[in-house]
């Protein structure tokens, strides 16, 4: 058999193993993808309407007017601006730790540090519910028989407290992956760097400043957008724990979506706001990408 007729066969029969999933990938990824960016230029309510109806950009025009948008958006930043830097600098301080080859326990701390990370997001939003329950949560035990509280406190009535609660539940979430990933990074740091710059007479906030920092940016960089990401796409946490309340001070963008989809039914309206975050989590991305390539 000529080689060109071989090779042939050999993309033939390759063709034949990957079709089922190439066929699986377009109708559970590529066409809900593209439809839902038909839809998104489409007024469609499952409750009166029998179909979509082409409306062009009066999704996207409604969008500005949208208060309910608007508040969505406000959240998503306060949320991210608890989040992102706590998680950064909390994994950052545990993987240093975990770094140090001296440190005793250090296989079981990591081993340990897995189980939130492992946990499903429903199951640690369940845990986070409890642990900040008006009645039976142990936050509120422990501050009352601290003192610091007189009397069990409302957290989930309270805005600001509530954005905490919720917040923490998705701290909690992300450590593990994100102290993981710090941690990969500083394995990779040649010691030798170390040793030299402790010769010279280098301190260790010297070392940290001068190695550790520029060794470890890209890495920062790559953390902090998964959890912009991460948390811009926040729903499991919010869901369990909040709900949105109160009075609309955790609704989130990415639950604002959820909320016009399956509760209003919504789906043209729906589409759009899907679109509107995942233009904002590519828009994330890029900056990622020229920030790794200066």
């Amino acid at each position: 058999m000529p080689l060109h007729r071989k090779v042939k066969e050999e993309i033939k029969v390759s063709f034949l193993f990957l079709f089922p999933t190439l066929l699986l990938i377009i109708i559970v990824a590529v066409y809900p993808l593209i439809y839902s960016f038909f839809l998104s230029f489409t007024q469609w309510n499952l409750i009166s309407m029998p179909s979509p109806i082409f409306v062009g950009l009066n999704n996207y025009q409604y969008i500005f007017v949208d208060s309910l948008f608007k508040l969505s958006v406000i959240k998503t930043v306060y949320f991210l601006a608890v989040t992102i830097p706590t998680t950064i600098l909390l994994s950052f301080s545990f993987a240093l730790i975990l770094n140090y080859k001296k440190f005793k326990g250090r296989s079981v701390y990591l081993g340990l540090l897995i189980i939130p990370w492992a946990m499903a997001p429903v199951v640690n939003a369940v845990q986070w519910r409890w642990i900040f329950n008006a009645k039976f949560g142990i936050f509120n035990y422990i501050l009352y028989k601290l003192g610091i509280i007189k009397e069990y406190l409302l957290i989930f009535d309270d805005p600001t407290m509530s954005l905490l609660a919720v917040s923490t539940a998705e701290i909690w979430k992300a450590i593990p992956f994100i102290t993981l990933l710090f941690l990969a990074g500083l394995s990779g740091i040649d010691p030798s760097l170390y040793e030299a710059a402790m010769v010279d007479g280098a301190g260790l906030i010297n070392r940290f400043n001068y190695i550790t920092l520029p060794l470890m940016k890209r890495v920062l960089m790559m953390a902090t957008t998964l959890q912009i990401i991460w948390s811009i796409q926040a729903f499991d946490t919010i869901y369990v724990m909040t709900k949105g309340g109160p009075a609309n001070q955790t609704m989130f963008i990415n639950y604002y979506v959820w909320r016009v989809a399956f509760e209003q039914l919504n789906l043209g309206y729906a589409s759009t706001l899907a679109y509107i975050v995942l233009f904002i989590s590519l828009i994330v991305a890029i900056v990622y990408i020229k920030l790794v390539q200066v």
